[in-house]
């Protein structure tokens, strides 16, 4: 079960692990909330065995850290915050 004492910047490790856990395959894809949850959950992965992006693809939202998607080779979408007010 997940407790409050996760805390918000690990709950979509907690999420995964927990959904792991029930003894399923891990998902084919994974789209995360912005790049930095997307770097977190890469390397969460990887440090249980799960390759990226052979085994799970992960995107992310924002495109606004260019050495952490080179890093990582996070596949992201760019959005023109300025051209939307």
């Amino acid at each position: 079960a997940l407790h409050a004492e996760t805390g918000l910047r690990n709950l979509p490790a907690a999420v995964l692990d927990a959904y792991l856990s029930g003894g399923e395959a891990p998902p084919t894809a994974l789209v995360c909330a912005n790049d930095t949850v997307a770097a977190r959950m890469i390397a969460h992965l990887r440090a249980r065995g799960i390759r990226v992006p052979e085994d799970v693809a992960v995107t992310g939202f924002g495109d606004l850290s260019p050495g952490v998607l080179d890093a990582f080779g996070i596949t992201t979408v760019a959005q023109d915050f300025e051209g939307v007010g």
